[in-house]
């Protein structure tokens, strides 16, 4: 059985930027397929398949790269959308290392919305705050798929809580 990609309806149907998203992962596909001259994503298996298990390509193209896999990460699926925005934006500002070091940023035209030194090593409780604040489609999308998301996390925490001796991989403290 498939995994599922399609964006849930209640999760963003009502977002700013999940018609972008869709039409970003589109694209993407088209030129995957392109280059490789198959649709990994087809759910329904790759022209010529005769595999037992038809949407095994596709499966398998959304694994991470480390785990054999093509790490295709369609943004329409939400938490992706999370996670680049929180791989990207502290990589648009020019920001100073926990030592000290000085980091060039790819975009620091954006200091207006992201806050000057918002990225910076000693800046982890605020980093996030004037994006928030900037009033900006993507930020607001941002703060609310986080906190679904988190809720989604405390919730599953709750009903199969870790044990005492195992660390968790917690979401990030809300400074949001």
């Amino acid at each position: 059985m498939g995994i599922d990609t399609s964006v849930d309806s209640d999760s963003s149907s009502d977002s700013d930027t999940a018609e972008f998203a869709s039409t970003v992962d589109e694209a993407m596909r088209e030129a995957f397929n392109l280059c490789l001259g198959v649709d990994l994503l087809d759910s329904a298996g790759h022209t010529g398949s005769n595999a037992p298990d038809p949407s095994l390509t596709h499966d398998r193209a959304l694994l991470r790269g480390c785990t054999g896999g093509a790490s295709i990460r369609p943004l329409s699926h939400r938490p992706h959308f999370l996670s680049c925005l929180c791989n990207c934006l502290p990589l648009m500002l020019d920001s100073t290392g926990p030592d000290g070091s000085k980091t060039k940023g790819f975009f620091p035209d954006l200091v207006n919305i992201l806050g000057k030194n918002s990225f910076d090593a000693d800046n982890d409780s605020t980093r996030y705050s004037t994006f928030l604040q900037s009033g900006s489609l993507v930020a607001s999308d941002f703060k609310a798929e986080y906190f679904k998301h988190k809720d989604i996390f405390e919730a599953l925490c709750h009903k199969n809580p870790p044990e005492p001796s195992v660390s968790s991989d917690s979401p990030p403290s809300s400074h949001l």
